[in-house]
């Protein structure tokens, strides 16, 4: 598990979201209904293409 600052957090969950948006998007469009599991996957994957790590403890940034 490594530290990450809020503003690592924030940029994550952006990534995430957009990630996630993007696939239920394009699984609509193909007339499917997304996938939870697959949801928490890409989510998952968004966090640690940003934070470089699968686990992470959000600490108070000191500056």
């Amino acid at each position: 598990m490594i530290e990450v600052t809020q503003d690592v957090c924030r940029k994550a969950d952006e990534h995430a979201a957009a990630v996630v948006e993007d696939y239920q998007r394009r699984a609509r469009e193909q007339g499917n209904e997304p996938s939870v599991e697959i949801m928490f996957e890409l989510h998952r994957a968004a966090w640690a293409s940003v934070t470089g790590a699968s686990a992470v403890k959000v600490v108070q940034s000191t500056d």
